[in-house]
């Protein structure tokens, strides 16, 4: 029987109360269930959990193991902050680490400004965020206030490849080795169907759908 005074259960208690994930039941009201309409994420979702403000169909889909980024296909308000972040990373291939370029005066990782559930792109000054954390919500999903750390056998304390990166949510799944999409170069023709998305009622995830069907088990 597990010791209730023990470090290691009150641990596993905090993270199950922290984690508190639930399906919404999208015939009762949102403020009953926990949730509310907020700003929303680079995927344009705006339901968020009340207290921990992370993004329902985000963590949703980041239970499902996918992972990916398409730069054409970020909401627009989104799309700039995505493009400078990624420029002061980086970038190898899915099994390297993605080390931070941008270091500050005492050689820490530099904050970056990036929208999130507390200021949205159309404040003067979003506020700042950890390059692991920006680089999390736009591969895996926004989860609001939850840390995001490294997964135990990456040794790098300024990595930032996604597929290094954990958050409570996925913790405890098997660690992915490639990523379900990856296109980090801007594309006229993606952008222009972002942009003209609403002339055919379709959302983000429409556009990831049918670009990448066949690496999309979930989404």
């Amino acid at each position: 029987m597990a010791n209730p005074n023990s470090k290691s259960w009150l641990t596993q208690q905090r993270i199950k109360e922290r984690k508190n994930f639930r399906l919404l039941d999208w015939s009762k009201d949102l403020k009953d269930q926990g949730f509310y309409r907020g700003l929303p994420c680079p995927y344009e979702h705006t339901i968020r959990d009340s207290t921990h403000h992370w993004c329902y169909q985000c963590v949703l889909k980041i239970q499902t193991g996918l992972c990916g980024l398409d730069i054409n296909y970020v909401h627009e308000d989104f799309s700039h902050y995505a493009v400078k972040a990624l420029e002061m990373i980086d970038v190898g291939n899915p099994k390297e680490c993605w080390p931070v370029t941008a270091l500050d005066r005492h050689g820490k990782p530099k904050r970056f400004a990036f929208p999130d559930y507390k200021q949205n792109a159309k404040e003067i000054a979003p506020n700042k965020l950890t390059l692991k954390k920006i680089m999390y919500t736009l591969f895996w999903g926004d989860t609001g206030k939850e840390v995001v750390t490294n997964l135990p056998g990456c040794t790098n304390p300024t990595c930032c490849n996604p597929l290094h990166l954990t958050t409570i949510y996925n913790r405890d799944a098997t660690p992915r080795k490639m990523f379900n999409y990856l296109d980090l170069n801007r594309d006229d023709r993606k952008i222009n169907l972002l942009l003209n998305r609403h002339l055919k009622n379709y959302r983000i995830e429409d556009l990831l759908k049918q670009e990448y069907r066949p690496t999309i088990s979930a989404i």
